[in-house]
């Protein structure tokens, strides 16, 4: 809803007002310069398309590089992005957690500040238990990855695991270590006869 008060005028158009009145030289002068400021505009526009179109090119290209973050709006980005649900070589007397090759060398090794090393000292804070423990990360002449030296004593033994629980990694960047935790903890089902 638009309304005059001693001609100003708070109805939003771009040209004439249909509020107020205006005399013909008014007029012509007031076309002649909104047809400049319809060209500057236009102008304005064209630079600003093309500067976005500038800016979306060099996102894209930063979304390649590994940064540890994206400015694409979320819902959720769960931090666990290590997880695993365990074999039974996991468990039993191999005393190793066998790690997928791509999240080692994708998000372990980089944080880690490594390429390809034979071993790792790495510490880990089980944070169900809220106690710290170090292993070590090898890579294996097959290329796979495994973690050592007191998998089966600080975690499968204390901690109870078993083959099918589930069981995740993530980097804690402020205190520099990963953290650890137990998902799901496998039950199997006990069918009466």
């Amino acid at each position: 809803m638009a309304y005059s008060n001693n001609n100003v005028c708070d109805h939003l158009s771009l040209g004439l007002c249909p509020c107020t009145t205006t005399t013909t030289i008014e007029t012509k002068f007031l076309n002649s310069s909104n047809k400049k400021r319809k060209l500057k505009q236009q102008a304005t526009d064209d630079r600003a398309t093309k500067k976005k179109t500038k800016k979306k090119k060099r996102c894209n290209d930063d979304i390649g590089r590994n940064w540890g973050y994206s400015t694409k709006l979320m819902l959720y980005d769960d931090p666990w992005k290590v997880k695993k649900v365990l074999e039974k070589s996991d468990v039993d007397h191999s005393s190793r957690l066998l790690l997928d090759k791509n999240l080692v060398e994708d998000l372990m090794l980089p944080v880690l500040s490594v390429n390809a090393a034979k071993e790792i000292q790495m510490k880990i804070w089980d944070i169900d238990t809220k106690s710290m423990h170090s292993l070590k990360l090898k890579r294996w002449g097959s290329g796979s990855y495994v973690l050592i030296d007191g998998w089966v004593r600080d975690f499968v033994a204390r901690r109870g695991l078993q083959k099918g629980d589930e069981i995740g990694l993530h980097w804690d960047r402020y205190n520099r270590h990963f953290n650890f935790t137990v998902f799901q903890i496998f039950k199997p089902i006990k069918i009466d006869k």
